[in-house]
């Protein structure tokens, strides 16, 4: 349930429909749970991440979403090398 997840994941998440990025809907018991996972840090981080791209021609948030918590997972289990950080592909 909403327990799980941290203090400020949820806040930003309420920022989130706040805004209007996204509705209540879109972030699902599964999204939800697969954020319970994250620690506090990443789990705004990856908020912040769905916040700051362009979701306006983007029907299925919550696949997009659930896209961008599959790369952060990975992400966990295959850190970056030094030097690639997070997204961005090294310069």
């Amino acid at each position: 349930g909403e327990e799980e997840l941290k203090p400020k994941v949820l806040e930003r998440m309420e920022a989130l429909f706040t805004a209007g990025k996204c509705r209540r809907e879109d972030l699902d018991l599964k999204i939800r749970q697969s954020l319970a996972e994250f620690s506090e840090d990443k789990g705004v981080e990856i908020l912040d991440h769905f916040g700051d791209a362009n979701t306006d021609n983007i029907r299925n948030k919550s696949a997009f979403l659930a896209a961008i918590i599959r790369r952060y997972r990975t992400e966990a289990r295959d850190p970056p090398p030094i030097g690639g950080v997070g997204f961005m592909p090294p310069p």
